[in-house]
């Protein structure tokens, strides 16, 4: 009897972590899409330049990658010395089909700092912020006239600030 009472005792457990993992990993949502930049080689104007964009939601919380890419034909480069990688987070608020994403950058890699002349006339730091409204449709969102469409979920380094 008592082995029996354990064998259902760590079933029970065992289904109760199962059952939180899936509710875990359903409130995690991942989408990807391509932000325009413009032609910055004048010389090669068949190279188009974009921002890969991740936006992931986890809850409550909202987690921005970007990536500068360069695309020519079927070829995708990434290069640092193109654009900064930013990494932003925030929160989320959500209204019918509609998403508002509010984020501050928490790191930069390969970025310029922008600045601005306070009211004593000294520099300082402008922090960059990522708001905006995004529409849900079937299968992705759309912002900005950009569609992001969902993919698998995994990491992001904005994740890991």
């Amino acid at each position: 009897m008592k082995t029996a009472l354990k064998t259902l005792f760590v079933i029970l457990i065992l289904i109760s972590c199962k059952s939180n993992k899936i509710e875990s990993q359903e409130s995690e949502s991942l989408f990807l899409g391509y932000e325009k930049i413009g032609i910055l080689d004048e010389s090669n104007t068949g190279i188009l330049w974009l921002r890969e964009t991740l936006i992931k939601f986890k809850n409550d919380s909202v987690f921005i990658d970007q990536n500068p890419i360069s695309v020519n034909k079927k070829d995708t480069l990434y290069s640092s010395s193109d654009g900064g990688f930013y990494y932003f987070q925030g929160i989320k608020t959500e209204n019918l089909n509609k998403i508002k994403i509010l984020t501050k950058e928490i790191a930069c890699d390969y970025c310029p700092t922008e600045m601005k002349r306070n009211s004593e006339g000294k520099f300082e730091k402008i922090d960059r912020e990522k708001n905006f409204e995004a529409e849900k449709i079937p299968n992705g969102l759309k912002a900005h006239e950009i569609i992001f469409k969902k993919i698998k979920n995994r990491k992001l380094r904005s994740e890991l600030y």
